[in-house]
């Protein structure tokens, strides 16, 4: 007798393709912490001089 696969582990298989991330896949956004941490930091001393220019 040869094995026919079932359905259920047909529909496994085509999720786990889902699930799978493409390799050039873009990083993920930043989360709202680090943004707000970052647009509120004290800007280091080289960039106050230039933005006093």
């Amino acid at each position: 007798m040869t094995s026919v696969p079932t359905l259920e582990a047909m529909v496994r298989a085509h999720v786990a393709t889902l699930r799978a991330a493409p390799p050039d896949a873009p990083p993920p956004p930043p989360q709202v912490r680090q943004v707000t941490g970052r647009s509120l930091a004290i800007p280091p001393p080289w960039a106050r001089k230039a933005a006093s220019l």
